[in-house]
């Protein structure tokens, strides 16, 4: 049995349509109020069984994961959480897999374990870092990287306070990965830049943390840069009120950046549009790749990652151990997986850079 806790929310619910479509394991889903969650799935989630619980609570926890194979923990948020689920899975040898990140999960790599729990799940943290890794791997060496993160969604209150939260946590400002080594202040944010499949301009601002710095140095690049691409006015315009607001009122900076994000929903649409550039060598000839991935929606590419990801456990394709997703094994069998389940709008790699692929999406080659 796989137990989904938090199972019937935005992301959770993505979870559980997944798995209830292409996993043979029945499904327990969980929550604090699932009464009229239940009732309003009741049609669509008829063979599911449905389980009151409280994350907070030892031996409601206990009682939930009894019978189960796997727990995904879908609550959020998560940066502050105390991680007792993932606790008690540890204690039962239940695997388990967490849609977030903190320093209690982190805490828990070094534990000698039967069990696989991988954290950081979703779209970004996880397979933000994949889809670098699985990149290099068409070419024989791998000298640079450039990346392009562009989402648009209205945020939950529990994903507005993780992300702001992620911002302080493990984010070095303004860094990049210079000559094979993390130099800080080194970028600068960029205004009006064109960028393909954006339908307008965007203004760039640079982020690095420990998932970037992973993927440096796993694929033993010597440069790399990575950007959040900004196209919604609003999310703009508070975001560096928010990330100051939020260390003295965390409430009014989850409202406020909700309330943006939300307006700029309205304004441009749901979206994800992530561009990785890379260049190398393959067979002594200078190359370069970029990988185009698009989505109408970030909350389905989050819950579809988590469930192909438990999916990946319980059929034992992936290494035991805890670990972040964008450290995962097996990169090749988990991007196979995501494009037959078909969520994405676009997956593909063309042999230009970014630039000249902004002429090619014009038609100008």
């Amino acid at each position: 049995m796989i137990g989904i806790i938090g199972g019937y929310g935005e992301v959770g619910l993505e979870v559980t349509r997944l798995l209830k479509k292409y996993n043979k394991h029945s499904l327990r889903i969980g929550g604090r109020n699932i009464k009229l969650a239940k009732m309003k799935l009741q049609k669509e989630l008829f063979d599911v069984e449905w389980m009151q619980v409280d994350v907070d609570s030892d031996r409601s926890v206990e009682a939930f994961i009894d019978g189960c194979d796997l727990i995904i923990n879908c609550v959020g948020p998560s940066y502050n959480s105390e991680s007792l689920a993932a606790k008690k899975c540890f204690e039962k040898k239940c695997n388990y897999v967490d849609l977030g990140i903190n320093k209690k999960l982190e805490s828990m790599r070094n534990i000698n374990n039967d069990i696989t729990a991988i954290y950081g799940a979703g779209f970004m943290p996880g397979l933000s870092g994949i889809l670098p890794r699985w990149l290099a791997q068409k070419f024989h060496k791998v000298s640079s990287l450039t990346c392009y993160t562009g989402i648009s969604d209205k945020f939950t209150s529990s994903a507005a306070e993780d992300y702001l939260a992620g911002i302080f946590d493990s984010n070095k400002s303004l860094a990049a990965w210079k000559e094979g080594k993390v130099v800080n202040s080194c970028l600068k944010r960029k205004t009006n830049v064109q960028l393909p499949y954006f339908l307008e301009e965007v203004n760039l601002y640079p982020y690095f943390d420990k998932e970037t710095e992973y993927v440096a140095e796993s694929i033993g690049i010597e440069d790399g840069e990575w950007y959040m691409a900004f196209e919604g006015e609003n999310i703009q315009s508070v975001l560096e009120k928010v990330c100051f607001e939020f260390i003295s009122d965390k409430k009014n900076a989850v409202k406020h950046l909700c309330m943006a994000t939300t307006l700029d929903s309205i304004e441009i649409g749901s979206y994800v549009n992530f561009l990785v550039e890379m260049h190398g060598i393959e067979e002594e000839n200078e190359i370069v790749k970029t990988l185009i991935l698009q989505m109408d929606k970030p909350s389905v590419l989050t819950g579809t990652m988590a469930a192909l990801v438990g999916i990946a456990i319980l059929e034992g394709r992936v290494k035991k151990g805890v670990y972040p997703l964008a450290e995962v094994s097996g990169t090749e069998n988990l991007i196979e997986k995501l494009n037959e389940v078909k969520v994405l709008r676009s997956f593909q790699i063309q042999n230009y850079p970014v630039k000249e692929l902004l002429r090619v999406v014009e038609g100008e080659i």
